[in-house]
């Protein structure tokens, strides 16, 4: 079968067409209208976001367990192509390597260049992490790269989704209102991360990015990546010619308009929306505001042009960089006009101001900017283009855009672990067992991670330790570890053999202690054992009967502390023998 691009699309568009792994959030720019969830898939488009910024849902999450996603339900996309259909998507995504593109000339670093030296921090490690499933394909069953999902319960409302790791803004120093706008900013400065979802969850001091369940398999994602973003590379290099701005500017604006169609996915019976990726203009070639605007920039950056994405509170646009102005470009409202769905002047959304933005608005506020992006020093652009005389003017007041590519070079760390190295009994104070933090290898010094020990770890029961690396350390991951603080254990005072039967005596625990366990056995290894439990803490000694006479046992005793989910025990006291009579 010839491999030819075009084919290629044609497949994974049948692909995505036949898979619905995975209900998203209302899409930006999208009514409520939802498909209906896979079983046993949290639907976040049925639960009402705590806020939304700019188009991004933000959500709280009651509690979250990881891994519970199997690889073979992410696999199953797989089987809705023919066996050589496959083998075809698989060998596209060699066709080059997606490591060596150069992933920072879709990106822009407008907004990120006023953000605090924390919130960049965060930012980066976001930046950092999603690079990592962006060019990672491998194969192995298990792989990390193949990214899962995980057990969420917001609102009441339990299901799977799967999502980036989570990142401690308390450890970055920044708020959890700080670390909602560098989200938002993230997503609208790297379109090429069209794995991700327009959602974001946050669960006690972490923020996660929803990814879309169709990219998780590592190997076919390389296959998507490389459709995608041939598509913008071909779409950009159709301007290579041209050296006139705004004639590039023209040009790109119709072929956007001639390949996509304004449509919501739900109207094409997706079971995840994919409205808010460039993804959907690339492959699907439907797409709304978002999809568009996320794909002009891309587009548009790849070409050389200057572009960033800006959203009123129903709608999402460009700004562009000509001259030595930024302008405002509608490219989604553009293709109404141009196809007669408005009856409005050719350029009425062209390189236009802010005010004349909102021109023919007819007050609904659709380019109205929400509030924040101003906070963010967004260009304020205060006339609008004319003819080349405009090149030479300041029609806007912006920030310049510097580069800082080498702020983006460090490598994600997958296989991160923590190896609890001190004991973890009850001591009537906070427990902070002492750690060994690796990775592939490699342990890293405690100066080059944070860790967070959870303050509540005071009694009885399981806490989770978690470690997140430093710049310092030259590399970004983080991890969870779960550890249980277990009861005091007792000692044994004294056995005292009888006929048939033995009496222990042994050091009373009353602190967060419900009971004794006392294990008995003829072998010293503790096979064929027998153990009685002595329920309360104040009782010191039982008698054990029905045993073997003359004959010599193996004695050992610990305590137990009963929880929700079921008994903790202290470790063992140290063996003692005695013989019957």
């Amino acid at each position: 079968m010839k491999n030819t691009r075009s084919k290629i699309i044609g497949y994974i568009t049948i692909l995505v067409l036949m898979v619905s792994i995975l209900t998203g959030g209302i899409s930006y720019d999208m009514p409520a209208a939802v498909c209906s969830a896979e079983e046993g898939q949290l639907d976040l488009s049925q639960i009402q976001p705590d806020k939304v910024l700019g188009g991004v849902n933000f959500y709280t999450a009651e509690s979250i367990e990881e891994n519970v996603f199997e690889e073979s339900r992410i696999l199953e996309a797989e089987k809705q192509i023919t066996a050589n259909e496959l083998a075809e998507v698989k060998s596209f995504a060699k066709g080059e390597d997606i490591v060596q593109r150069d992933w920072n000339v879709y990106s822009s670093r407008y907004f990120y260049q006023q953000l605090s030296v924390n919130e960049k921090n965060l930012y980066r490690a976001m930046y950092v992490h999603c690079m990592y499933y962006l060019t990672t394909a491998d194969g192995t069953q298990g792989s990390p790269a193949n990214y899962a999902a995980q057990q969420l319960k917001i609102n009441g409302k339990t299901g799977s989704i799967p999502l980036s790791r989570g990142f401690s803004y308390t450890n970055y120093g920044v708020t959890q209102d700080q670390a909602s706008k560098v989200s938002l900013i993230f997503m609208y400065e790297n379109p090429q991360f069209y794995f991700v979802n327009a959602n974001v969850i946050t669960y006690k001091n972490r923020i996660f990015l929803e990814f879309y369940a169709l990219f998780g398999n590592s190997t076919m994602r390389a296959g998507y990546t490389n459709a995608v973003f041939n598509k913008i590379d071909e779409d950009a290099a159709s301007v290579a010619t041209e050296t006139d701005t705004v004639q590039k500017i023209r040009t790109l604006q119709d072929r956007i308009c001639g390949w996509t169609q304004y449509n919501w996915s739900k109207n094409m019976g997706y079971g995840e929306y994919y409205d808010q990726s460039v993804y959907s203009y690339a492959v699907m070639q439907n797409s709304v505001c978002a999809g568009n605007t996320k794909a002009t920039m891309a587009i548009f950056r790849k070409a050389g042009i200057p572009t960033i994405g800006v959203t009123s509170s129903s709608h999402a646009w460009n700004m562009v960089k000509v001259g030595k102005s930024w302008y405002n470009l509608d490219v989604t409202w553009y293709d109404d006009i141009a196809s007669g769905r408005a009856s409005l002047p050719k350029d009425s959304f062209f390189l236009v101001s802010d005010l004349d933005m909102t021109k023919y608005d007819k007050n609904s506020g659709s380019h109205n900017y929400v509030s924040l992006w101003t906070t963010f020093g967004k260009p304020v652009c205060t006339s609008s283009y004319v003819d080349a005389s405009s090149l030479e003017k300041e029609d806007s007041k912006h920030h310049e855009e510097l580069d800082v590519s080498a702020d983006f070079a460090l490598a994600y760390v997958p296989n991160l672990q923590i190896i609890i190295t001190s004991a973890t009994t009850y001591t009537g104070g906070q427990v902070k067992p002492s750690v060994v933090v690796t990775a592939n290898g490699v342990t890293f010094d405690p100066s080059q991670y944070y860790i967070e020990y959870p303050t509540s770890a005071v009694y009885i029961g399981e806490y989770n330790i978690y470690v997140e690396l430093k710049e310092a350390s030259g590399y970004s991951g983080s991890v969870e570890v779960a550890y249980n603080i277990i009861p005091k254990k007792t000692q044994i005072k004294k056995l005292s053999g009888s006929s048939k039967s033995f009496t222990v005596n042994y050091k009373k625990v009353t602190k967060q202690v419900n009971g004794y366990e006392i294990q008995y056995s003829l072998k010293k290894d503790f096979s064929s054992k027998k153990s009685v439990k002595v329920a309360g803490n104040k009782k010191t000694s039982k008698k054990i009967s029905g045993l073997k006479s003359k004959k010599k046992y193996y004695v050992r005793v610990r305590t137990y502390k009963k929880t929700d989910d079921g008994k903790i025990f202290s470790e063992w006291s140290k063996v003692k023998t005695v013989k019957t009579k």
